[in-house]
């Protein structure tokens, strides 16, 4: 009983920390759109995905570690599987926003630097792809928080 809850209230933190720096990056790219001239912003962001990155992906294991053996209890069920697979989708698309992140990164640097070939439609729709990954993290992030309550129940 012990070990269950101590797994419970770990899975818990650590997808508090998860969740609530989804919301919190999210706030802050909006704030640093409105406050922050471009190289000042690609700055500032450059050093926030470094400090991020370890929190986010760290709570992200942990809760991975702290979950596996609360679904692995009982019976396998559909909601299980749903669980396990949106788990995985979740942690690949996570990795490869951290790359299309990394990558935006540098051209916005090499643009600021006057590079001809980087021009302003060809970083729009790179930034773009952006959103549209940070919008399916946060979605497959709100599919995880519901089926692991339902497979709670």
């Amino acid at each position: 009983m012990f070990a269950h809850a101590t797994l419970v209230a770990i899975e818990l933190f650590a997808a508090s920390v998860w969740v609530g720096g989804l919301f919190c990056l999210a706030i802050v790219a909006r704030c640093a759109r409105e406050q922050l001239d471009t190289p000042s912003r690609v700055a500032f962001f450059r050093s926030l995905g470094r400090q991020y990155l370890r929190v986010g992906l760290g709570a992200l294991a942990i809760a991975y570690g702290a979950g596996a053996p609360l679904i692995g209890t009982g019976h396998w069920s559909a909601v299980k599987s749903a669980l396990a697979i949106t788990a995985a989708a979740l942690v690949a698309v996570t990795c490869i926003g951290v790359v299309q992140a990394r990558a935006l990164s540098r051209l916005r640097l090499a643009a600021l630097a006057g590079d001809p070939r980087l021009g302003d439609d060809y970083i729009a729709r790179r930034a773009r792809r952006a959103s549209a990954l940070r919008g399916l993290i946060a979605l497959l992030t709100i599919g995880l928080v519901v089926l692991a309550a339902m497979s709670a129940s």
